[in-house]
This record gives structure tokens, sequence and C-alpha cells, in this order.
């Protein structure tokens, strides 16, 4: 496999296997669903495996000294400091719009509720951040 599909490949398929583990755990609780496939947020973190993974793979072929790296490094940073830090902000709102919107329902019958859950707690972007290294790093070193 060259560099740059080997580049390409592991990410998404670390990317795949987080959304399996996502799946596999939602059957587990009984909670499959068409959201399972749509929602954000959840164990473990999928945009935090898939940048940690690209970050991975980058430092793995290109050395850690690289501009690359550099740049898939702060690139993961401002993504996960997203997934944790502004989208749990926004859940925190939907949470109180929607106990808002509760109490004149009868007023707002087109409005849906907001999405509550669109956001990581840290052990879910730590678990993500371990499955996209540990993967990752395994993956570069048995692919060819």
């Amino acid at each position: 496999m060259e560099a740059i599909p080997k580049l390409l490949a592991i990410p998404a398929l670390v990317g795949i296997l987080v959304a399996f583990i996502k799946i596999v755990d939602a059957i587990a609780k009984h909670e499959l669903s068409w959201k399972t496939f749509t929602a954000y947020g959840g164990m473990p973190s999928f945009h935090t495996a898939f940048v940690v993974s690209l970050t991975t793979v980058v430092g793995m072929n290109e050395g850690i000294d690289s501009a690359a790296f550099a740049i898939a490094a702060i690139f993961s940073m401002i993504v996960i400091r997203d997934a944790m830090g502004f989208r749990r902000y926004i859940g925190a709102q939907a949470r109180i719009v929607n106990s808002l919107t509760a109490v004149k329902k009868t007023q707002m019958k087109a409005l849906e509720p907001l999405e509550e859950r669109v956001g990581h707690t840290p052990l879910e972007v730590l678990m993500g951040g371990i499955i996209g290294f540990v993967l990752s790093a395994s993956l570069y070193l048995i692919l060819p």
C-alpha cells in the first residue's frame, strides 16, 4: 500500500470501527434506531478517534518534526476542543430551550425539540483518542 492511500485508509478504517462500536453499544442497550446513525456524541468520540488516527499516521509517515504533523496535530486539537467544549454548550442550551418550549407547547406545535446530546464527555474523548492512536499505530505497522 502506498503512503498516501495508507494515510487515507487507516483513518477511514478507524472511523468505521468506531461507528461499529457505537452500533454494538446501542444494540446492547436496546437503543438502536435511525438516531444511532445520525446523532452526535456518544462513546467513543468518532471525531476524536478520526483526527487522532490522522495525526498518528501522519506522524509515523512524515515524522513528528514535520510541518504535516504540526498541521494535523493543531487540526486535531481544534476538532477535539470543539467536540468536547462548544458542542456540549450547544447541548446545554438545547435542554434549556426544550424546557422553555415545553411550557408553551400548545402555542408552538410546529417547533421540533432540539437535539440535546451534541457534545462529548472527557471520557468519550479519551476513549476515542486511545482507540484512534492504538489502532492507527498498529495498522500502520501491519499494512504494507
